[in-house]
Order: structure tokens, then C-alpha cells, then sequence
């Protein structure tokens, strides 16, 4: 049995039987009221993940001409589902995206970035060095203890899609058993395993 600590398994359970935990949950935070003053000047919208797409077109469900870029195959399949044909980034990192725009003229442009509150600092630190944005968190993730807690009795592997569902299975079971195969998405989640495996 897969344990998926995530907050949307619908793309893994072709892996094989599945129970969904999901250690986190995510939180919409009020809109900077400055986002609606600039936003007839933006251009592009960088979307780095599924839950940025679905909290911002609680917002502003009209796109118009902008463009949109995106980190990740589930993203890209958010926003395609909603009729955008975004701009993809090659590696589906913030640093994936930094490649993409390296191909782009944005001598014009006015990118805006909604992100998790705890989002890496590097996509902005990039978008501070090359054009006119405005960064700003939409969602906050919270960690959640859900009851009752799945025995890890028969749980073969436990899939972890962020840092912060590594830090939130922690602070509910203690430690990984030794028994149970850990699965990563993505290398700054892998880093989080691998920081917690160092450590203990």
C-alpha cells in the first residue's frame, strides 16, 4: 500500500493501491489590494503550482492577452483546463522557469507571481535582476493531523510531494520506518528527506 501525504493523488494512483493522508491542507490569504491596481499593466503570470491556478482564478477568472507560464506537468494541466496554452518551464523547478524566461524579451514586461507564503526566494531574487514584477503570496500551507492516523503497518512506500508534508509526517509519526520505501517529487523535497535522514 502507497501512502500519499500530498493534497491531490489523482495523478499517482496509477502507481497502485493507494490511501490518501493528507498531512497538509492549504489556506487562501487576502489579496494584497495592490495586485488589482497593476494588474491591467501585466503581461505575464507565472504559475508554480496547481493551487496558485485554482486560488487565482477565484480572483480574476478574465486572463485576457497575458501570458501564462507554468512549473510542472499538473499546473500546465490546470491551466489548459481552464483554455490556456501556457509557457512551460524545461525543469519543473523555480529555477525551470528562470531558463524559460532567459529565452524571452521581457524588456516590456510585467510579470506577476502569486506563490506560497513559503515559497523559495530565488524566482523572485531572479525577477528583481531582469523586469518589472510584483511577487506576492496567495496561499499559506498549514500542516494538519487528521483522525484517525493510518497505521504504517502495511504501508510499503510513502510518497512526500513537498517539504513541508516531510516536515508535517514528522510531527505525527515521530520517524520513518525502516521497512517503508520513501518516494520524493521533485529534488528540494528530496533535500528535505535527506536533511531530516542526516539529522537523525
Amino acid at each position: 500500500m502507497i501512502l500519499y501525504l500530498g493534497l491531490d493523488p489523482s495523478h499517482f494512483a496509477h502507481e497502485g493501491p493507494l490511501f490518501h493522508y493528507p498531512v497538509i491542507r492549504t489556506r487562501k490569504l487576502p489579496l494584497d489590494p495592490n495586485v488589482r491596481r497593476i494588474w491591467p499593466q501585466i503581461t505575464h503570470v507565472i504559475f508554480t503550482s496547481r493551487t496558485a491556478v485554482r486560488y487565482w482564478w477565484e480572483e480574476e477568472p478574465e486572463f485576457g492577452k497575458r501570458a501564462a507560464i507554468a512549473i510542472g506537468s499538473g499546473t500546465t494541466g490546470e491551466l489548459t483546463s481552464r483554455g490556456m496554452q501556457p509557457l512551460v518551464a524545461p525543469e519543473a523547478l523555480q529555477e525551470g522557469v528562470a531558463q524559460l524566461l532567459d529565452t524571452l524579451d521581457l524588456s516590456h514586461a510585467h510579470i506577476l507571481l502569486p506563490h506560497s507564503a513559503l515559497a523559495r526566494p530565488f524566482l523572485r531574487a531572479y525577477l528583481a535582476q531582469r523586469c518589472a514584477h510584483f511577487a506576492f503570496p496567495l496561499y499559506e500551507t498549514v500542516l494538519q493531523r487528521l483522525e484517525p492516523v493510518p497505521s504504517l503497518e502495511n504501508i510499503a512506500e510513502i510518497v512526500f510531494t513537498s517539504p513541508s508534508t516531510v516536515t508535517g509526517f514528522l510531527k505525527i509519526y515521530g520517524k520513518i520506518p525502516r521497512h517503508v520505501r520513501c518516494k520524493t517529487i521533485g529534488p528540494i523535497t528530496q533535500e528535505a528527506l535527506l536533511k531530516i535522514s542526516r539529522l537523525g
